[in-house]
């Protein structure tokens, strides 16, 4: 691989409520139909390295693309908000990872934070590389092997900090670069609402990573992880609905079927039996084409006796304020 590049984007995004809008049952709920959904300022913190610029350019691209739609599905039914989106830096240029190291990331980490406040919700995805020892697993940075929990840990002392009621913290680690590629990979046309709940009417914090102990994660251009995420977050894909209104109502079927004991919402843990699904539905697209167009190479040994890649859920948050 050629010289390791990182990019770091910090990605601000915040909706906020009047006193007027509070009055609102929709604003309420989101129109998710469940009444713990409450609105809230939300920021992603989103960093990709240790792979290089191609790589980058299409997971970045993947990301982005799954905040646009985020963006869109907001706005085009609160027209009355500020634009959910807002982006900091502006530029999206890949910085060279050799000059960045773990103590350079703790610091970014905690000049962002200091823009969090109370109630606010957070969602941090990281894409690296990663190491599995005796001491459990290891992200790399430049010149660093940090415990994840390491990072967990100071995700969790900021949030005791902010006084936030969630953060989200995924990790696509373990990765290994192919030459297979997904069409239609991770370009959610219509989001689903169902990020809505997830992110909205929750508290605590979600730790999960993209690939279980031993296991090795796939990318085919994007991770099939971010592939996997954007495929359940999107409205189903067979759905070439245009109008608003036939969106919201296979919009409504979506998170029915999401909904699996049938309480009116839909929980992480609900929500994790799809985004695995659809994880290994992509995993095992990335697998044949490997094992058909390079049946000897090293990551073909590699995956051979690897049926699928798992999510790892080391803590989930709980439904509600």
């Amino acid at each position: 691989m050629t010289q390791k590049q990182l990019l770091f984007v910090i990605f601000v995004n915040s909706i906020w409520m009047s006193t007027a809008a509070g009055q609102n049952g929709d604003l309420k709920t989101l129109n998710t139909n469940n009444p713990k959904v409450r609105i809230a300022r939300f920021h992603s913190f989103q960093i990709f390295t240790g792979f290089g610029p191609n790589v980058l350019d299409q997971n970045v691209g993947a990301i982005k693309t799954l905040r646009a739609a985020i963006n869109e599905d907001f706005y085009e039914e609160f027209p009355n908000l500020p634009r959910l989106v807002h982006v900091m830096p502006n530029s999206d240029e890949p910085i060279s990872a050799a000059d960045f190291t773990w103590a350079e990331f703790q610091s970014q980490l905690t000049a962002a934070s200091q823009q969090l406040e109370q109630n606010d919700v957070l969602f941090v995805y990281l894409l690296a590389h990663g190491t599995w020892d005796s001491e459990g697993l290891k992200i790399h940075f430049s010149g660093d092997l940090v415990p994840r929990r390491q990072i967990a840990s100071q995700l969790k002392t900021i949030q005791s900090q902010r006084h936030l009621r969630l953060v989200v913290f995924m990790t696509d680690n373990c990765s290994e670069e192919t030459t297979a590629s997904i069409e239609s990979s991770a370009t959610p046309t219509h989001v689903a609402g169902v990020w809505r709940a997830l992110y909205f009417g929750h508290h605590g914090f979600l730790d999960l990573v993209s690939t279980s102990r031993g296991e090795l994660g796939l990318l085919a251009g994007p991770s099939v992880f971010s592939i996997a995420l954007s495929r359940a977050l999107n409205l189903p894909a067979e759905s070439n609905a245009t109008s608003f209104l036939a969106r919201k109502q296979i919009d409504a079927a979506y998170i029915r079927f999401l909904d699996r004991n049938h309480d009116g919402t839909v929980s992480w843990p609900e929500f994790e039996v799809e985004l695995q699904r659809q994880l290994d539905i992509a995993y095992a697209d990335v697998k044949t084409q490997i094992m058909d167009s390079q049946p000897d190479s090293d990551i073909a040994r590699r995956i051979s006796t690897q049926p699928r890649q798992t999510l790892a859920i080391l803590q989930n948050p709980t439904t509600g304020q």
